[in-house]
């Protein structure tokens, strides 16, 4: 009987663990352009990225809100040396800008951990971000890896 309870209470642990890392892809068209994207979506962390043929986004929701519009940025990958990038904060959500360097590609390509620093005037604040799972849904769907210029 305690083997049993043991053996549930691991697949519930485990069942929960990979559906935090779970990633979903959406295919959708533009109707004005019929431009295809594809959005890599991980629900459970409020996590999204977008990708066109020529750019990609990311957006992260349910975040606070922000005292400024475009406040400063830092990402790192696992141990990796933290960099800059460029965002846009509206109510409730994050966006890094666009078109994404090379950089900021391989890292949540390669990455299994992305931690994200926000400063506005009045606080900093960190996300963690859990990338396993993101690799092998780009390799099945490289929207991602085709967007680099």
């Amino acid at each position: 009987m305690y083997r049993k309870i043991i053996f549930i209470t691991t697949c519930i642990l485990f069942s929960s663990l990979s559906y935090a890392t779970t990633w979903e892809v959406i295919y959708k068209e533009d109707k004005m352009t019929d431009e295809k994207q594809v959005i890599y979506s991980n629900k459970s962390q409020n996590l999204f990225v977008l990708c066109r043929a020529n750019s990609a986004g990311i957006l992260f929701l349910n975040m606070p809100a922000l005292s400024k519009s475009n406040p400063k940025a830092m990402v790192r990958f696992d141990k990796e040396k933290a960099f800059e990038v460029r965002g846009a904060s509206g109510k409730n959500t994050y966006i890094i800008a666009s078109s994404f360097n090379k950089q900021f590609i391989d890292g949540m390509i390669n990455g299994t951990t992305m931690l994200l620093e926000i400063k506005d005037p009045n606080s900093v604040r960190y996300y963690e971000y859990d990338l396993k799972g993101f690799s092998k849904v780009v390799d099945d769907n490289p929207c991602l890896t085709n967007s680099i210029t």
